[in-house]
């Protein structure tokens, strides 16, 4: 079982949408401060609001449940006492917009890894095919040898483009970038802007 809709709505406006702990507003969970696989029940009262990185850090321990129970009262009544005046409708839609970017963000990574590994495949199919290319040199005749060495010369230059060439796979995600100017080197790079990256030491535009 999980929390309800109901409980983990009413958790995170109590909470004004942000952590227990460190008051974060970063992707909060509403956790079981008695875990589930012991039985904890599915209440309000075992709720805690936790961010993504108090649950890691905290959320399995068992001598911090007592502490994470006396967190979450004692930041339920300062908000309640003194965060009176904030809007939690309009924190609501905030977290709603944070949740967005991390989805948002997830799936630019999933497709990023998805385009990797077919271009990983890409350049093995091409060093198949030059593998091949090669072990034929000495059993075609003399007269087909220019065009053997030149689709040799050609698969080559495409896995050099392939395996070494900045590559844009999706908006705002790069592989293989390269700074001209002092050779600083990025295996993947990620930005909300669909601008290509700019280099960490010299800002000079990668290729």
């Amino acid at each position: 079982m999980a929390f309800s809709e109901k409980i983990k709505l009413k958790v995170k406006k109590k909470a004004h949408y942000k952590c227990c702990v460190c008051q974060s507003y970063k992707f909060l969970h509403v956790h079981h401060i008695e875990p589930e696989e012991e039985g904890g029940p599915d209440t309000f009262d075992n709720a805690a609001p936790l961010c993504t990185d108090c649950h890691d850090t905290f959320g399995d321990n068992k001598r911090k449940r007592k502490w994470i129970r006396e967190k979450r009262d004692f930041w339920y009544k300062f908000c309640e006492e003194k965060l009176y005046n904030e809007d939690v409708n309009q924190l609501g839609e905030m977290a709603e917009v944070i949740e967005k970017m991390k989805n948002d963000q997830e799936e630019r990574m999933n497709k990023s890894e998805r385009n990797i590994k077919f271009l990983h495949r890409n350049v093995q199919d091409l060093t198949k095919e030059n593998q091949d290319l090669v072990s034929k040199l000495s059993e075609v005749s003399p007269e087909e040898k220019p065009d053997v060495f030149n689709r040799i010369g050609s698969v080559s230059t495409t896995i050099t483009g392939v395996s070494s060439a900045m590559t844009q796979l999706g908006r705002g995600v790069y592989s293989n970038a390269s700074c001209p100017k002092c050779g600083s080197s990025i295996g993947l790079y990620i930005s909300n802007s669909a601008d290509p990256p700019l280099c960490p030491k010299c800002k000079t535009p990668m290729q």
